[in-house]
């Protein structure tokens, strides 16, 4: 007979072995779920381990019977789509999609082909399961929507200036801020439209300083608005780095104008008081509620007492000896139990020895976050000894009429 050399044949069959041994497995280990369908009659051929763990059923319970038979099915109006997509084109790439998964509704992507497998029209399709990927960008979106909220509470916007193209990014809040509509384009020349003159050279600084050197920075300057309300910014920015080039700087600006103001006349209010705490021609200061250590004391106080502000700042009105133990014990309960205290008679003694009978009011203040009392005291010792003079003369009279 004749000898056949069968060599190539052989090699063939290796060569498809070899294929479809690469085929099955990265089908079997695809994460998305896969599958052939007859397209006659949508008879399902094939599905590999994804698409079991999908519709939570055995290969051997799916393979066999129709697509129509499964929960699996895509709902109506996108079966139409997926359908007309095959029809025409023969193929359909990344097709937004909600399959009736085993435990409800999938939201997914499916991708599938028409070709021929074995003499018969078939689909082969592969559907990604995006619940993940959706539940992620929900959060995002969530996350973003509280981020947005945030800025708007904390009236803190973003903005993004580049290299070569200048200002290319603003937030809703930076619009509003130098109210302008959201809706409006980018300011061309920011620096001469909305920095307020006296600010325009320290902001050309910064920038510059900023392309040039990779640095995190923050500055508060003023700005005029489009209404040419002048107010307060606190602008932080940084530098973004690629390829060891510096190719943008972005940030956040926040509207600080009313806090500004406020510390403004906080400012003032307290130059005020120590002008007046100063000048006053009776004596008054300043102690601790927590352990009585003055805090401070004005000239007429260094002038009555004979101690001066250095001598008596954290030192005590006992310490000092100007009263004792006991009437400063009676004068902080008194103090403390109405909350504060008017003309409350005591005597104090001097630092040369003279006693001195006094009226002191307290009233509670804070200062920096310290809770104090502001004290006063008037010096009634002359009035007391006039008044017993007085006295001692009706007495005297009274006396010699008898």
């Amino acid at each position: 007979g004749m000898d056949l050399d069968i060599t190539e044949h052989h090699e063939l069959q290796e060569a498809l072995q070899a294929s479809e041994a690469k085929y099955t497995v990265v089908y079997d280990t695809l994460p998305d779920a896969a599958g052939i369908v007859r397209l006659s009659d949508g008879l399902i051929l094939d599905v590999n381990p994804a698409f079991t763990r999908l519709v939570d059923c055995d290969r051997a319970d799916v393979t066999g019977k129709l697509l129509r038979e499964l929960q699996v099915r895509p709902f109506a109006h996108e079966r139409a789509l997926l359908v007309d997509g095959l029809r025409l084109h023969g193929e359909v790439n990344n097709v937004p999609l909600t399959a009736r998964g085993a435990s409800g509704a999938v939201p997914g992507l499916l991708s599938a082909r028409t070709t021929r497998i074995g003499g018969d029209d078939c689909v082969v399709f592969v559907f990604r399961d995006m619940t993940q990927e959706q539940r992620v960008r929900e959060e995002l979106l969530s996350a973003n929507r509280l981020l947005q909220q945030a800025g708007w509470l904390a009236r803190l916007g973003v903005w993004v200036h580049d290299a070569r193209a200048g200002l290319v990014y603003w937030s809703d809040v930076c619009f509003d801020i130098h109210g302008l509509p959201q809706q409006a384009p980018l300011p061309r020349d920011y620096l001469n439209e909305f920095v307020a003159p006296a600010w325009r050279a320290k902001v050309v600084e910064q920038m510059r300083h900023a392309l040039a050197h990779p640095s995190s920075w923050s500055i508060d300057i003023e700005i005029i608005r489009a209404d040419g309300r002048q107010v307060w910014v606190r602008v932080h920015g940084e530098s973004i780095v690629e390829n060891g080039t510096v190719v943008r700087v972005r940030g956040v600006m926040q509207d600080i104008d009313e806090r500004q103001r406020s510390d403004e006349r906080l400012r003032r209010s307290e130059e005020r008081f120590a002008a007046m705490f100063q000048l006053l021609p009776y004596p008054i200061g300043l102690s601790r509620r927590s352990d009585g250590r003055y805090v401070d004391v004005n000239p007429a106080w260094e002038k009555a007492l004979g101690y001066t502000r250095a001598e008596a700042v954290e030192n005590t009105v006992v310490g000092l000896d100007i009263l004792t133990p006991e009437a400063r014990r009676q004068l902080a309960e008194a103090a403390e139990r109405d909350g504060q205290l008017i003309n409350h008679e005591l005597v104090m003694t001097t630092r040369g020895g003279e006693m001195r009978t006094v009226l002191q009011s307290m009233r509670p203040i804070d200062i920096h976050g310290e809770a104090c009392w502001l004290f006063a005291i008037l010096d009634i010792t002359d009035r007391v000894r006039a008044e017993q003079r007085v006295r001692e003369r009706e007495e005297q009279l009274s006396l010699t009429i008898s």
